[in-house]
């Protein structure tokens, strides 16, 4: 079984098309919709890297991802931020920010090296 892939994301579609690229690649995925139920998943699942949309409904991935990173026993879990939004790159280096940030669209080989390189 290969590692873990949370991928939390209101867009159904996006979703749809990383579970088939990140399956071909050998990752196990797990998805959400809405982050309402992240940290249940995350305890549940035990993803190896969490690929976090920064709009997901009414809630901000930011948010979100920060707390997840002072949640005990998931701070070491590298987050990725995809979105399509401008700006974001001041988010790597606030307390609780995340690991790296994908911007949409994605250069596909690239989406893959980030990926395999934080499940290194």
């Amino acid at each position: 079984m290969g590692k873990k892939i949370l991928i939390v994301d209101d867009d159904a579609e996006l979703q749809f098309l990383l579970v088939q690229i990140l399956g071909d690649a050998g990752y196990e995925t797990c998805n959400l919709l809405h982050g309402e139920s992240v940290l249940e998943t995350t305890t549940q699942f035990a993803p190896d890297l969490i690929l976090l949309d920064v709009k997901i409904g009414n809630m901000d991935g930011r948010s979100l991802c920060k707390h997840i990173k002072q949640t005990p026993g998931m701070e070491a879990i590298p987050i990725i931020l995809v979105s399509a939004a401008d700006g974001l790159y001041v988010s790597l280096d606030q307390e609780g920010g995340p690991d790296d940030i994908i911007l949409k669209p994605f250069d596909l080989d690239n989406f893959l090296k980030k990926i395999a390189f934080f499940l290194t």
